[in-house]
């Protein structure tokens, strides 16, 4: 099971745009007992994970000689508790920091190119960071 109630606006301050939002996702996944192709018996067990999340995002333009070029990122506090995921509780469970950073480029004939980066796990055990890239093309 899947359930998410998520909230958020746009609040114009000069030229930048501010994103506040609100998250809380729960989920939870079953998993019957089993005997594997071994003969081990594995036991059933049920993981639940609770999430909420609280932050703001941005969006601030950026001189362009063409097109146009925005600045992207946000802040979020995180808080995520889990039952039955020993293996998950150690790092993952508690409060944490997550910080994303971006540029997003309309080239103005349809085009769009966004690159970014985030790191999840401020203040925590828990750690994770990445990168995307994209093209958009509408024709």
């Amino acid at each position: 099971m899947l359930a998410q109630l998520r909230a958020t606006g746009e609040y114009k301050l000069d030229n930048t745009t501010l994103m506040p939002l609100f998250d809380l996702t729960y989920t939870d996944d079953a998993q019957k007992a089993h005997t594997d192709s071994l003969g081990n018996t594995i036991p059933g067990q049920k993981v639940a994970l609770t999430q909420v999340t609280a932050g703001m995002d941005f969006k601030t333009p950026l001189p362009s000689q063409s097109g146009a070029l925005d600045l992207t990122g946000g802040l979020s506090g995180i808080y995520a508790s889990t039952q039955n995921g020993a293996a998950a509780q150690q790092d993952f469970e508690g409060g944490r920091g997550r910080a994303h950073l971006g540029l997003n480029y309309t080239t103005g004939t349809g085009a769009t190119l966004n690159a970014g980066t985030f790191y999840d796990g401020i203040g925590s055990k828990h750690e994770a960071y990445g990168a995307n890239l994209g093209f958009n093309w509408k024709f």
